[in-house]
This record gives C-alpha cells, structure tokens and sequence, in this order.
C-alpha cells in the first residue's frame, strides 16, 4: 500500500461525539439508557404511589442510570482537556508496518499489532489500543478514496469492534 498521510485537528465537540459513538457501539447507548430511566422512574413512582417501598428503589436506581448518563460527558471532556495533543493539528501517516504520529508534543511510531480493533463511523475511524484508549481520527481528513485503502488496509491487521451488549 502507498502511504496515506492525513492532518487534522479536533474540537472537544469532535472528541466527545466520537467517544459517545464509541460508547453507542460498545454497550446500551445514551438513548437506551434514558428509555430505561423514564421507564423505572415510571414505575418507581407507581409503586410509590401504591405505598410500596420498592417503589423507591425503583427510584434509586433510575437516578443513578441518569447521573451515570450525564457524568460520562463530564468525564469524557476532562479527558479531552487533559490530552494536550489536541490543542495543534496532528498528522498521521499510514503504511505497510505502522502507524506514525506526529504531535507537536511528541513524534512516534506504532505497529498495527498495538491496536486491538478498530470501528469505523460516517463521522469518525477509532483506533483502539484497549478497552479505554483509543485514537480518532475524522474521516474527513482523509482525501477521496483513500478512506477506503486504509480500511482495506486495517482489515488485514486488525479486526473491526462488534457490537457487545453489556
């Protein structure tokens, strides 16, 4: 494969979509997580209505769905704040062997084999090295039909991330 080299930067907005879509892929999205809320704290209410005190375990557990729902965002924003490289733009060059990366914090290299998988959106390709860190890159930044070679290209090194539900 002849080399593919992209440049990009990304905003908190960009860092946090991805990481709710990697979110969405790996277990019950935000959606499905507020369905639940609304459906507990529905029953919940009932039951306290009825004098059950389950009722409030009921009620409990939706709003501890729904602190867990919103503080992801606030975890995941700390963590884009906390990751200085973004704050310039970064290039990132693909080939045969490796995957090189050029901040201007620091400059490295690293072998498909360090990445355990890979997830492929319309917005964004993620790199992933384990289950909490990853690299995104902006399908944008990738010029045309060069997206398409390096996917290509990963599915030879590396296995796309599927669907897990819990």
């Amino acid at each position: 494969m002849a080399p593919v080299t992209i440049t990009y930067s990304l905003s908190q907005e960009e860092y946090l979509r991805a990481s709710t879509q990697l979110w969405d892929h790996r277990v019950v999205g935000d959606y499905v997580n507020w369905v639940m809320v609304v459906l507990v704290a529905a029953l919940g209410g009932f039951l306290v209505f009825q004098g059950a005190i389950l009722g409030w375990g009921a009620l409990g557990v939706a709003g501890s769905v729904a602190g867990l729902t919103l503080s992801r965002r606030f975890f995941w924003r700390s963590a884009y704040k906390l990751a200085h490289k973004y704050e310039k733009p970064i290039m990132v060059r693909f080939d045969d062997q490796e995957i090189q990366t050029t901040t201007w914090l620091k400059s490295g290299t690293v072998p498909y084999e360090s990445y355990k998988t890979y997830l492929m959106s319309e917005e964004f390709l993620l790199l992933l090295i384990d289950s909490k860190r990853f690299s995104i890159l902006p399908t944008s930044a990738f010029a045309d039909g060069d997206l398409d070679r390096i996917q290509g290209h990963l599915e030879k090194h590396l296995k796309p991330e599927h669907k897990r539900w819990f």
